[in-house]
């Protein structure tokens, strides 16, 4: 069973700490230095994987450039591993008529069934590898020998073996069962791609082995790599991480359960698998400027300028009025971008922020303020700071781009370099307002945002 805290303590040997300060040398990008960091921290054996790092580092001459070669080499190998874990292999009719009875044609994940006026069978969910097939498709050739050898240091030898006794099962053996289950969409595409995990569940011990079991309790895990959109259940509520994901079957014999060391396979190369789509993603690019992001950049420089005069405009409307606007525009704001915290982003481009009377600090406004008035920082502008009887509504407009908390992932080094400048600047800019004697705590209010 993968342990992140036997992982964890594992990286506190030489060995491991001497392969993955060699790889953080390596003049690759950021996914690419995580993917081979991956390949070490999540092995079974992560001595064992930092180990063979070295070797192919050191083998033959031991000069840098032929230690870049040989570790690039093992990235490209290690790639094209983690790709295999993402193919979607198709499932045998029998197959898919046991696994239908056996979850009722309901999601594993969500418990989201196919909705009643789907009539094409877009909603309907579908039988999904836990680990594709395709991982040990033509290991018995000479050409795949590297890709054998390396997954048989990341998983060891007899895992490997285990694994391919799984995976070369006919298409019609009842084994199949235990390599599938039934996931909805998006719950199939956050699995494949590394976003969420299934592991054993830990809080209460129970072990999810035994063939025996007509019910195994798991938890769903999140991955620490952003972004990611959480999956909704069949009540339209966002599953949390470390959430309950319980399976069952009515006859273990004839209909078992998914596999909980296929599981584990999976939980062992899910950071791998999130780093490689970032990858994707990133070498795919930012979307250009095109005509319309300039019309939209445009009309956005225009609203900033007449932000004082429809804030004027605004507050000329009564209290009640807007506090009813705002509690309308956030609710809708909760529907349309999800739950968010401390700020909900609401339509017509605008943040707000809400809390019982008097809770947020009393700094917040006033550091809005001094940033629009006194410097070029491109921070939200203060639309209104509201105090009613229950309710403190700070509103404010939303700033172009994306969050950082949703991007940073995806930032090249150049990329965070020039963040670094950015901050540097924006912050230079705070100690030079006027007002930093008069208002220290607004200006490092201000900071924050």
């Amino acid at each position: 069973m993968f342990d992140a805290a036997a992982a964890l303590k594992m990286e506190e040997d030489p060995d491991v700490q001497n392969a993955l300060a060699l790889i953080g040398t390596l003049p690759l990008s950021l996914p690419e230095h995580w993917l081979l960091r991956c390949f070490v921290r999540d092995a079974v054996d992560s001595k064992a994987a930092a180990l063979y790092v070295l070797e192919r580092a050191a083998h033959g001459s031991g000069d840098t450039t032929h230690a870049e070669t040989e570790l690039c080499s093992l990235l490209e190998n290690w790639k094209q591993l983690v790709e295999r874990f993402r193919v979607p292999t198709r499932v045998s009719a029998a197959t898919e008529s046991l696994v239908a009875a056996r979850d009722r044609g309901v999601c594993c994940i969500t418990e989201r069934s196919r909705v009643w006026w789907d009539v094409f069978g877009w909603s309907r969910p579908l039988p999904i590898r836990l680990v594709s097939p395709e991982v040990i498709a033509g290991f018995r050739d000479p050409s795949c020998a590297s890709l054998r050898g390396i997954l048989t240091v990341f998983l060891t030898e007899s895992g490997l073996d285990q694994l391919a006794d799984w995976l070369n099962a006919s298409p019609n053996e009842l084994s199949q069962l235990r390599n599938t289950w039934t996931l909805v969409g998006d719950a199939a595409a956050a699995f494949r791609s590394g976003r969420v995990q299934i592991l054993q569940d830990w809080v209460s011990g129970k072990k999810s082995y035994d063939l025996e079991l007509d019910t195994c309790e798991y938890v769903l895990s999140y991955g620490i790599v952003r972004p990611f959109a959480a999956i909704t259940n069949n009540k339209g509520q966002s599953i949390r991480s470390l959430e309950s994901v319980v399976i069952s079957t009515r006859d273990p014999q004839t209909m078992p359960l998914p596999s909980a060391f296929l599981f584990d396979i999976h939980s062992r190369l899910f950071n791998s698998l999130r780093w490689h789509q970032i990858q994707d993603e990133m070498q795919r690019g930012r979307p250009r400027n095109t005509f319309l992001h300039s019309c939209k950049a445009t009309f956005r420089r225009m609203i900033n300028h007449a932000i004082p005069t429809l804030r004027h405009a605004w507050l000329c409307f009564p209290l009640h009025a807007r506090e009813l606007t705002y509690q309308l525009l956030f609710n809708a704001g909760v529907k349309m971008y999800g739950k968010m915290i401390p700020e909900q982003r609401v339509p017509f481009g605008l943040y707000i922020k809400r809390s019982p009377r008097k809770v947020l600090p009393r700094n917040e406004w006033p550091a809005l303020k001094l940033v629009e008035q006194h410097t070029n920082v491109p921070a939200p502008r203060l639309i209104e700071s509201l105090v009613t009887n229950n309710r403190t509504y700070v509103v404010m407009t939303r700033p172009p781009g994306a969050t950082l908390h949703n991007t940073i992932n995806t930032l090249s080094y150049a990329e965070r370099s020039q963040l670094a400048s950015d901050l540097r600047s924006c912050i230079s800019q705070f100690r030079k307002s006027p007002t930093l004697t008069a208002q220290p705590f607004a200006v490092q209010m201000a900071v924050l945002y």
